[in-house]
Parts: C-alpha cells; structure tokens; sequence
C-alpha cells in the first residue's frame, strides 16, 4: 500500500509563482538598496553645501541608519541566493530570517526618510544667512575658464 498523498506532492509540477515572487523581493530589496544610497549622497550634498544647517551627530546618524538598511539589503539579496542553492527550490520567502532582513530594511530605510524629513523643515532665511548665492551658484565667465 502506497500512500498517495507523498505520490501527489512528487509528481507535482513547480508552482512559477514562487519563483516570481522570490524576483519581486529580490528586486524591492535592490531598489531599497539604490534608495538607500541615493539618500546618502543627498545628505552628504547638503551637508557639504550647508555645513552650519547640520549637526555633525545628525549626519552621522542619518548615515549609520542608511548604511544598515543597505548591508540588510545586501545580506537579505546574498541569503535568499543561499537559501535557492541549497534548498533546490524557490519556496523560501518565508524563512524568518529573511523576512527579518528585509523588515529591517524597510524600517531603517523608512527611519531615515524620516530623519531626512527633520533635516529639511530647516526655514528657507537660515539657508540664505549661511551660505552666500556666489558660492552657491559660481558664474562661468570667460575670464575664469581662460585663467
């Protein structure tokens, strides 16, 4: 007597969905990733351009909290690589610790948005006292390219 219930599952062909799922969340992750560095890269602008408007402790903590978002990002895509390799199927969006990974990499990234969000409600009349429009936006003459 076989049990039929085993026989079933074997002979089941792959669902496609898993594997297109597995794509999804590959890709939000990267795109969380590329979200992540680009609100680097504004911060670090602005703290470059508005040096006074920014505490360097505000800095640093809108840069830590970006960066791990990005290396969860990195470990969630490099983990579910693993986890295909291994498992020899694409029924592993679920593993808890991937869904940990990438839930804290929603939330750090969404935490620093946040902060971003704090840093710009800064008055339009401070960002005019600190910083002089020369600076801001340096006129291209011809006497300046020839020097």
């Amino acid at each position: 007597m076989t049990n039929t219930s085993t026989q079933t599952i074997e002979n089941t062909p792959p669902c496609p969905y898993k594997e297109m799922s597995v794509n999804i969340a590959l890709d939000t992750a990267r795109q969380f990733i590329t979200l992540a560095v680009g609100g680097m890269g504004f911060i670090a602008g602005f703290s470059y351009i508005f040096p006074p408007l920014l505490s360097t402790c505000l800095f640093w903590i809108i840069m830590t909290v970006f960066g791990v978002s990005i290396c969860c990002g990195l470990l969630f895509c490099m983990r579910t690589t693993g986890e295909i390799y291994w498992e020899k199927t694409y029924d592993v969006i679920y593993v808890p610790e991937l869904r940990i990974l990438s839930a804290t990499q929603i939330l750090l990234f969404l935490t620093g948005i946040i902060l971003l969000c704090f840093f710009l409600q800064t008055p339009a009349n401070e960002i005019n006292k600190t910083v002089p429009v020369e600076q801001l936006m340096p006129v291209c003459t011809s006497a300046s390219i020839l020097r």
